[in-house]
């Protein structure tokens, strides 16, 4: 496969304004008119190649040919025939051997250059492949941030809440609910944890519900510590959920980051040793 010269031309382009098919269309009109320069340069190339190759068949044809001398193109000698009427000489004194080397090249340069086109697409699919599982990867990445943001806010309340172990989650739930912080998580989610958020939002607004419930009782009377109490257990192994799952989704993402800076490492050492093969 013959190598493209012209991929990263509008590569840096299409990254900044992914999404825009407007400006898209501009940022892939460079990298077409590189392409069709190249593909004119590959062709100049290939035809001159085999232009050189059906002379140098025809010279060696017409040289150790048994003809006549009056026949013959160069009579004094391959070294010493007059360029380049000999070529025409030799042609005619050989035509159905030039018409066939002219058939034949004719067919194997449209045929390179139609196994160019093909590569040239299968590049393209294999781009355009690559294209998406880097945006859908970059999306993933995005929204696990969003899941570890969405959880430390939560949690921030909880960490922060005075007292002791016996009523610190409690202090923490009505802070959270006072700061406006106790919503649902909006947007897209991650399969693997779409049920988890959601949980952790309602059994903290289950336990927000009930909290105030039993607020509601002791202002008319005794207050119901036993209540509170339980409401308060179990508001502790919400949060302890929650930091567990968070702590899940920022090792996935320190992985997969990984994963990433290694990968895009080793292209950057493997572009590198082709550029410097190149030169």
């Amino acid at each position: 496969m013959v190598r493209n010269p012209c991929a990263n031309v509008a590569a840096s382009c299409e990254e900044k304004v992914s999404g825009l098919a407007p400006r898209l269309d501009k940022c892939r009109a460079p990298r077409h008119r590189c392409r069709m320069q190249r593909r004119v340069v590959f062709g100049l190339i290939v035809g001159s190649t085999l232009i050189l190759v059906i002379v140098s068949i025809l010279g060696f044809a017409h040289a150790f040919a048994n003809l006549e001398e009056s026949r013959r193109c160069f009579s004094t000698g391959f070294v010493h025939a007059q360029w380049p009427k000999w070529i025409g000489c030799a042609i005619a004194a050989h035509e159905g051997l030039a018409a066939g080397l002219i058939g034949a090249a004719g067919a194997l340069l449209a045929a390179i250059i139609a196994a160019d086109a093909v590569w040239q697409q299968i590049w393209d699919a294999r781009k355009q492949l690559q294209m998406a599982d880097q945006r859908r990867e970059s999306l993933e990445l995005y929204n696990l941030r969003r899941v570890i943001e969405y959880y430390s806010r939560l949690l921030q309340p909880f960490d922060e809440a005075p007292g002791t172990e016996d009523i610190k989650y409690v202090h923490g739930l009505t802070t959270l609910y006072k700061t406006g912080n106790l919503v649902a998580f909006f947007g897209s989610l991650p399969p693997e944890y779409q049920g988890m958020v959601r949980e952790a939002w309602e059994w903290l607004s289950n336990l927000n519900y009930r909290l105030n419930e039993v607020q509601k009782i002791g202002m008319g009377g005794a207050p119901d510590i036993a209540g509170r109490a339980e409401i308060n257990k179990n508001i502790g192994a919400v949060v302890a959920n929650m930091r567990e799952h968070r702590n899940l989704a920022q090792s996935e993402l320190d992985s997969r980051t990984a994963v990433l800076e290694q990968q895009a490492y080793g292209g950057s050492i493997a572009d590198e040793r082709g550029s410097r093969k190149r030169a």
